[in-house]
């Protein structure tokens, strides 16, 4: 669009020259006879008469081509200003959106629960004060449950070690269904638990499709397995509270990682992350559709790759891990292209590949191995743009 501007004010200005040099050269070619030796003008008045008319209608077009260079020049002049004032607003509203970001994050908080002993020491003897100076005294302990509160990003630690526990009870208790033709297909599992992790085992949207279309076996399964996680997480809550709970699960080099953790799982996190999804996704949508104005693209694309970095900066590498869980299992669909399922498929953005929201994702020591690896799952994009540099540690 810039270079089409400048071929219309170049043009302007040609065709003023060339306007300017045939109302000098035409009077010339046409009243010769005025420029002979001994020429009288003042007898010959018809002839200046004649040469101010020939020059009339060029002088006129002269001036109109500059007014309308003039005109045209003061509408690219504040159209820059609008862009200018529009850019402005832009940046404005980026680095507000990104300092409520980084105040969703902070305002996070997961208690956690551990038991401490106290002792305290008595005398056997307590009737007479001067003699239990001497008598014997007597230890006794007792058992006290205090709460810990993890703030801000650390939460998101935590909140994969939830995760990844209910992955694996979730699991196990799918896999007691095998051979039955009442077990889950992984997919389907996955995103069982990720409803029981987000919304908790009080939760009515346990199903992760309309009834209608699950089968009846597939919903018998659904409700039992909400059932035994609820059971699960009550035993943990009444009788093992401020005890270490350990989960252990397989990543995908073979390993078994295993995680401790104080907190009562499956409690349901969707008042931390429900609006903190909302806005993170709207967010990058800001930075997508501000690089254009009235359809016109006035940011540069490395600009947009700032904003991208700067927002990407204020996320831990366990932040982008569970965005990544949230777009593969949970509600984050369109956050980029499912290759992996076309019914999914319909987003036209890409926040993931394009934008490389998780480029700082741990790849090899964390993800549950039930869960498609992101190298694995971008497999498509990054033979299609094989200079991509989609994460960091590939």
């Amino acid at each position: 669009m810039k270079g089409r501007k400048n071929w219309i004010l170049r043009n302007i200005i040609v065709t003023g020259i060339i306007l300017l040099a045939l109302a000098i050269l035409a009077p010339l070619l046409i009243n010769q006879p005025a420029f002979i030796d001994h020429y009288n003008f003042e007898k010959n008045v018809k002839i200046g008469q004649a040469f101010s008319g020939y020059m009339m209608p060029f002088i006129g077009l002269i001036g109109a081509v500059l007014t309308f260079g003039a005109f045209y020049i003061q509408f690219l002049a504040n159209k820059r200003i609008q862009e200018q004032f529009a850019l402005q607003q832009a940046n404005d509203h980026f680095y507000k959106m990104l300092d409520i970001h980084v105040r969703n994050v902070e305002e996070f908080e997961i208690t956690s629960y551990s038991k401490k002993e106290t002792i305290t020491s008595e005398s056997t003897i307590t009737r007479n004060p001067i003699h239990d100076l001497h008598s014997p005294k007597v230890e006794k302990k007792s058992l006290l449950i205090s709460k810990d509160i993890t703030y801000g990003r650390r939460c998101f630690l935590l909140m994969l070690k939830d995760f990844h526990f209910t992955i694996w009870q979730v699991n196990k208790k799918n896999s007691y269904y095998k051979g039955t033709g009442k077990e889950l297909s992984t997919e389907l599992m996955l995103q069982v638990a990720y409803r029981i992790f987000f919304w908790g085992t009080d939760t009515q949207h346990i199903y992760p499709r309309r009834k209608e279309n699950l089968s009846d076996n597939e919903i018998l399964t659904i409700d039992l397995i909400n059932t035994s996680m609820h059971s699960i997480r009550k035993n943990i809550r009444d009788t093992k509270k401020g005890q270490i709970n350990t989960v252990q699960y397989p990543i995908g080099n073979g390993n078994t990682v295993t995680n401790e953790f104080r907190f009562i799982p499956m409690s349901g996190h969707s008042s931390r992350l429900a609006h903190y999804y909302r806005h993170l996704y709207q967010t990058v949508k800001h930075i997508h559709n501000t690089s254009k104005f009235k359809e016109e693209e006035f940011l540069k694309e490395q600009d947009i790759d700032l904003r991208f970095k700067t927002l990407r900066a204020q996320m831990s590498n366990e932040e982008q891990l569970l965005l990544y869980y949230n777009y593969k299992c949970g509600f984050g669909g369109k956050w980029d292209y499912r290759y992996d399922d076309l019914t999914k498929g319909s987003s036209k953005h890409q926040f993931l590949t394009k934008y490389k929201m998780i480029h700082n994702i741990p790849l090899h020591d964390t993800i549950y191995s039930l869960i498609e690896n992101p190298q694995k799952h971008f497999e498509t994009y990054k033979i299609k743009f094989p200079d991509a540099d989609l994460f960091e540690w590939s």
